[in-house]
């Protein structure tokens, strides 16, 4: 505890946690490139045997018939929205033990997002991020997405609006962003 408080925590402190985000997210992905990082990863992640119990097995889904939807997970560990917002480190996280990745969330255009510091701590050490729905838009996503599709990895697109568009206009944009993601993405 105390090598934490006195030397880890003081550099993590002064690093910024965006840059760092997407460090660690690339790094995933270029884990994800060969079969021995990818690997390598799996063992770091859990020691040679992916996390399941059968108590935790997830299914989501519900309707009948022809349009029913149904999706097994293998525990309830997901990757929420907004921590791989290109779409570039689904396997990499599915190789940690994650059961599935909600991509995104993704706007139909790519937007810059907030002026940079976006995150921050309160003086009273909760973190807070600003960061605007920064985004490389739906096509740069799609084109990561499709590298996916021979892998059987659970993942799902949050989708989204661009900042410029109305209140009124949202539905139509996020109809587009869905039309376009409907083909690849699980739910």
């Amino acid at each position: 505890m105390e090598f934490y408080k006195g030397i880890v925590s003081p550099v993590l402190d002064h690093l910024d946690s965006e840059t760092m985000h997407v460090a660690a997210k690339n790094t995933l992905h270029l884990a994800e490139l060969n079969p021995v990082t990818l690997k390598l990863l799996e063992q770091f992640a859990y020691g040679r045997k992916r996390f399941y119990d059968p108590r935790l097995h997830v299914t989501l889904g519900g309707r009948n018939g022809d349009n029913s939807f149904h999706l097994d997970l293998d525990n309830p560990v997901m990757v929420g929205a907004g921590w791989d917002k290109t779409g570039s480190a689904v396997k990499g996280l599915w190789q940690l033990g994650f059961s599935a990745e909600e991509v995104g969330t993704v706007p139909e255009y790519p937007q810059p997002g907030n002026d940079k510091p976006r995150q921050f701590y309160h003086p009273d050490g909760t973190a807070l991020n600003r960061l605007g729905f920064n985004s490389l838009g739906m096509e740069a996503v799609y084109l990561n997405i499709n590298h996916y599709l021979d892998f059987t990895v659970p993942f799902g697109i949050s989708i989204g609006k661009n900042k410029w568009v109305e209140s009124k206009d949202a539905p139509a944009a996020h109809a587009v962003v869905a039309e376009r993601f409907r083909t690849v993405a699980y739910w």
